[in-house]
């Protein structure tokens, strides 16, 4: 929710929470996340400020406000964030709310009867407040919410981890443990899905918080690991051992871990020889698959004669693909081109003449231009971020990627790493 307006601006009391009508709303709905009801929210504030019901078209913003938070990403440091999504440093985005919203949503929260929008409400008052009867509150209320979204495993795994880290946090025992029963009891239900997220989800959380015993869960996810394989989860399948890997580390067992990764890092060859089947190899998709398997085998000791193996297969791999590779040319007019040429070295000596050539007909690129001129390419083209751009010699081995870091970066090279390589890669085509 896009707004040029402040909360503050927006004075709240439980009367006007009762009298909103802001759970009718929601029961009413057919959505199920806090996110969903935001929209049906905002929209009713909207239409009862151009009624005229002033009180009515605050307190719906207000709620519609802490519906549409989501989740942090699990890389940064807060719990709720505003969309788009940045790496967040803080709950910032709570700071909006006022004590007097907060007061007000207090006075609602337990009588409030969908557990999705109590749990964000509790939630949000044990981060403003902490009151433990709020977070308790929450952690009930997400058990709830856990329980309707269980055919939508990325929502229900967001819930899941933030009950889990509330009971944990509480240091109380019968909260934590009832997180923790509701993950085993949806990982063993789902063993057998053709997509076993919600094992994969549980698993990581009860992994994550030091909870569940290795030997109830090892043969659950290789039985589910080897279904994903044969049913093309081939993804699936490598979280899958990789899960495996951690549960026989918890166990103490470091070979059968070992053992785990290697399955893990040999789905990848498994894929590669998929890509080869018939008469027309698809040379670029099987080294790309050899490429992971030989970046996760070099992590693992004592793999080293697969590793050398596999990258003589790499290299037959990446030769197929350069014959793969259709050729596409533009039509160029360079006669313009080379008598700025002549002109940028006529009268210079030797020396200086190739210098010219070499670096830049008008000199060389100032470095501010440069890095501007990335800027506004990189905007104008924010397609191409979402894809890995790759320079391959004339034996098709990898070059350079434009998603791989350089070691020790520095500079806009680690700060902005796809900017830097854009500007890199600009230079180079345009000016040399």
């Amino acid at each position: 929710m896009s707004v040029s307006w402040k909360l503050a601006d927006f004075p709240l009391t439980r009367e006007d929470l009762d009298a909103c009508g802001w759970q009718d709303i929601i029961e009413a709905s057919s959505k199920r996340t806090c996110f969903e009801f935001a929209t049906d929210l905002i929209n009713e504030a909207s239409a009862a400020g151009q009624s005229g019901e002033d009180t009515k078209h605050a307190a719906l913003l207000v709620l519609g406000y802490v519906a549409q938070l989501l989740f942090a990403p699990e890389s940064g440091n807060a719990v709720f964030v505003t969309a788009p999504v940045n790496i967040p440093k803080d709950n910032s985005a709570l700071d909006a709310l006022t004590d007097e919203h907060l007061t007000a949503l207090a006075a609602v929260v337990e009588n409030t009867s969908d557990p999705e929008m109590q749990a964000r409400i509790s939630d949000i008052l044990w981060l403003r407040r902490r009151n433990p009867v709020h977070a308790r509150m929450a952690v009930a209320a997400y058990l709830g919410s856990i329980r309707r979204l269980e055919d939508d495993w990325p929502r229900l795994q967001e819930r899941l981890r933030r009950a889990a880290y509330l009971g944990h946090e509480l240091g109380r025992k019968s909260e934590f443990e009832a997180v923790m029963v509701q993950a085993e009891t949806i990982a063993k239900a789902h063993v057998s899905d053709v997509r076993p997220h919600l094992l994969i989800c549980c698993c990581e959380v009860m992994l994550e918080f030091g909870h569940g015993k290795p030997g109830d869960y090892i043969p659950l996810c290789e039985v589910a690991a080897r279904g994903a394989m044969a049913g093309a989860g081939q993804e699936d399948a490598e979280r899958l051992w990789l899960i495996v890997a951690e549960w026989h580390v918890k166990d103490g067992h470091r070979e059968l871990a070992r053992e785990a990764r290697v399955n893990a890092a040999e789905i990848h060859v498994a894929m590669a020889d998929i890509y080869c089947r018939g008469q027309t190899p698809a040379h670029a998709q099987a080294a790309w698959e050899i490429g992971r398997a030989i970046a996760a085998l070099s992590r693992i000791p004592g793999a080293n004669d697969r590793v050398l193996e596999l990258r003589r297969r790499l290299a037959v791999h990446e030769e197929g693909q350069m014959a793969d590779m259709k050729p596409a040319s533009v039509p160029f007019n360079f006669a313009d081109s080379a008598e700025v040429a002549r002109n940028a070295v006529r009268g210079k000596t030797f020396v200086d003449a190739l210098l010219s050539l070499t670096l830049r007909l008008d000199g060389v690129r100032d470095y501010g231009k440069a890095v501007a001129a990335a800027r506004s390419q990189t905007e104008a083209r924010r397609l191409d971020s979402l894809f890995t751009r790759t320079l391959l010699d004339s034996k098709g081995r990898t070059v350079s990627r434009s998603d791989r870091p350089r070691r020790k970066a520095t500079g806009l090279a680690a700060s902005d790493p796809t900017l830097w390589n854009r500007m890199v890669d600009d230079t180079v085509r345009i000016d040399h």
